[in-house]
């Protein structure tokens, strides 16, 4: 399994690594003297960027560095049954799909409860922050139900195909 090394593969790196930022951000963030509307408003939005460029990383990255992700950490978690379906059954595969069209649920809730003006407590506003790192604990829980084959259908959605274009003699 040999990972050719160039513009995708680094950026693809680079979209992995910034998806994570999110989370240290919100921890720094949390502890300064910032209104919390303002601050889950702008925590959304980092959030959800972080999710779309996880998935572009997905696709720019490709199966071989899925599965390599998936290897080590089923085998930290000691999940062996996982390791060993490769093939992902119909009701699995709709499952994996549901979880990863409901993980972009919470922000939309996030928005919605700001927009109506919900959260006036500090409490309020970390269950509101908890309901928007939910939707990251689905997508997160979907890429391990999914196979793949589906991250590489998705892939293919990023790739540009030039249509042959017919020579006139």
């Amino acid at each position: 399994m040999t990972i050719e090394k160039n513009w995708k593969y680094y950026l693809g790196i680079a979209l992995f690594l910034y998806s994570f930022a999110p989370y240290v951000v919100g921890a720094v963030l949390f502890s300064l003297h910032i209104p919390k509307t303002s601050l889950l408003t702008i925590l959304g939005a980092f959030i959800v960027s972080s999710e779309i460029a996880f998935v572009a990383s997905i696709a720019l990255l490709g199966k071989e560095f899925i599965s390599a992700i998936k290897y080590k950490i089923c085998n930290t978690l000691k999940l062996k049954a996982i390791l060993q379906s490769t093939i992902a059954s119909k009701v699995r595969h709709y499952a994996g799909v549901s979880l990863l069209l409901l993980s972009f649920l919470p922000y939309f809730i996030a928005e919605v409860s700001l927009f109506f003006g919900y959260p006036k407590t500090t409490r309020e506003h970390i269950w509101l922050f908890l309901i928007m790192l939910s939707g990251d604990a689905l997508f997160v829980i979907s890429i391990f139900i999914l196979d793949e084959d589906f991250w590489e259908k998705l892939k293919k959605l990023f790739e540009w195909k030039e249509a042959e274009i017919p020579i006139k003699q």
